[in-house]
């Protein structure tokens, strides 16, 4: 398909923005920008590094013109210190205007949802997801109160994604450096939380 008019547009970066309008730093970032997800993340670096978690949509094999893959993204946010942990959907679906020659990934796709779906079979279909990352840097090893608040934060972020081991795990490690009164605050949560995920049978928080 070619491309029939462009439009300048401003943009700033996320740090920009922050700095600017004197924003917190993010507990947790979501991105979904259509192929522009690396050019976000490198002008987002600084609130990035000290934001808790993040989900991102990205592709496996080019969609958009110019567009970062998962490829492309997955190392940057690695080596910003956060840790691969999920993929929330994923999704296959074929071009409306163009066939791709995807025949060495997958002959005859099966198609069972996105846009055409119903078991419908197809020679090519790009694929997508939404990732899940956590950062690593949020485990305090010594203990401040920014220190805390921000591993409380992110073993919320990460009992509520579905991870309560991590977060037990957080915790864990937030109560063995944490003053005396929050410690047992900690330790008393934690208690009631194994009982509560015993009871639903989740055999990994023990």
């Amino acid at each position: 398909m070619a491309t029939e008019r462009q439009f300048p547009i401003d943009v700033d970066s996320l740090d920009a923005v922050c700095r600017e309008y004197n924003l917190p730093v993010p507990d947790f970032i979501k991105i979904n920008a259509e192929g522009s997800e690396l050019d976000i993340i490198n002008g987002g670096m600084e609130s990035i590094r000290h934001a808790g978690g993040m989900q991102v949509e990205l592709t496996f094999i080019p969609k958009f013109i110019g567009g970062c893959l998962f490829s492309d993204v997955d190392p940057v946010l690695r080596g910003a210190g956060y840790e691969f942990c999920d993929i929330l959907t994923l999704n296959q679906f074929v071009p409306d205007t163009e066939a791709l020659d995807f025949n060495s990934f997958a002959e005859n796709t099966l198609l069972t949802w996105g846009p055409l779906g119903a078991g419908r079979k197809f020679t090519s279909a790009k694929f997508e997801g939404h990732f899940l990352y956590f950062n690593r840097t949020t485990a305090p090893t010594s203990w401040t109160h920014e220190h805390g608040l921000k591993a409380l934060k992110t073993a919320c972020l990460q009992e509520g994604f579905g991870h309560p081991a991590a977060a037990f795990q957080m915790l864990e490690n937030l109560s063995r450096i944490a003053p005396d009164e929050m410690r047992h605050k900690l330790q008393d949560l934690l208690k009631e939380a194994r009982l509560y995920f015993r009871r639903r049978g989740v055999a990994s928080v023990e």
